[in-house]
């Protein structure tokens, strides 16, 4: 039997591996993870095989209370290649009353590859690179903390993603997923999102029309491609572990499916939610983008509003 494979089949399988590494495991691991499954991680190294994999996730948060959410999923498949990347970010802590014990939070980069077997998908090969570690760190004294506030120097290990290599849209330039023009609207940022934070200057092609116009903190109002390019590289050397979560608030299609309008809010790992249960943001992007002739979306003009807002 043929297995259907979608979006959500990836998603579900980027769930049960977020589920299982933070204690509540939401399917048998059997139906998701690869015999000879191979694991890649910055922060407590390599490891081979689907019990010396799941030893690794079961060890990481012994004895912790932990929250682990995906943003920023970008799915994609060619043929017989499946694979999703995704930021992370999550919380561990001393048991389970968030007002009274401090935890340890975090959030890094990860890409997933799956085989395809008879019935179903499975992962076979992980990479995961933590990129920041704050709060309680003593929590995870067991972890190997990258560098923060600092540039290279040697001795530092080479990291386990690197962009130019890893990141979706290299590895599958065109998708086959069925995906519709939300999703495709949402992933232009996502996609600008990667290529800032990783450091991965020419996805930016992919990102923004020609004309593009922004509005970022702190850099003020930028016009043309090669203006916002330029100034972004310059921003983001210094901060190596800065990483841009978010999620679209509404869009809406216009023009006859040529331009969109979106608003997407900027997720602060750690205060995600009002006390009432609603999504909060600490800013949100008002975001103007075009199809181009290759149906390709790209942002034409993106403004960053400061300030939480909840939804």
């Amino acid at each position: 039997m043929t297995p259907t494979n979608t979006r959500q089949t990836l998603l579900d399988l980027l769930d049960a591996f977020c589920d299982t590494w933070a204690g509540t495991s939401s399917m048998p691991v059997a139906d998701w993870l690869a015999d000879d499954v191979e694991w890649f991680s910055s922060h407590r190294g390599d490891a081979r095989g689907r019990e010396a994999v799941l030893r690794l996730l079961r060890e990481d948060f012994a004895g912790l209370t932990v929250q682990i959410a995906a943003a920023n999923r970008v799915p994609r498949a060619s043929h017989d290649e499946y694979l999703i990347g995704a930021y992370l970010h999550g919380e561990a802590r001393h048991g389970t009353d968030a007002a009274q014990t401090e935890p340890a939070a975090f959030g890094g980069v990860i890409i997933l590859s799956f085989e395809q077997g008879q019935e179903r998908l499975r992962i076979r090969r992980i990479r995961y690179q933590l990129n920041w570690l704050q709060g309680n760190v003593g929590l995870l004294s067991h972890w190997k903390v990258p560098p923060m506030d600092r540039l290279w120097k040697p001795g530092d290990a080479p990291p386990t993603i690197v962009s130019e290599l890893d990141a979706p849209w290299h590895r599958i330039v065109d998708s086959t997923l069925e995906t519709s023009d939300e999703q495709a609207i949402a992933e232009a940022w996502f996609r600008y999102a990667w290529a800032l934070d990783q450091a991965d200057y020419a996805l930016f092609e992919g990102s923004f029309s020609d004309d593009v116009e922004a509005e970022l903190t702190p850099m003020g109002r930028m016009q043309g491609r090669r203006t916002l390019v330029g100034t972004l590289k310059a921003f983001r050397m210094p901060w190596p572990w800065m990483k841009h979560c978010g999620e679209p608030i509404r869009i809406n299609i216009e023009d006859g499916g040529r331009s969109a309008k979106m608003i997407l809010g900027r997720i602060m790992p750690g205060q995600t939610q009002t006390p009432e249960g609603k999504r909060l943001y600490g800013a949100h992007y008002n975001i103007e983008a075009v199809r181009g002739d290759g149906q390709l979306w790209r942002i034409r003009r993106m403004d960053y509003v400061p300030g939480w807002i909840s939804v």
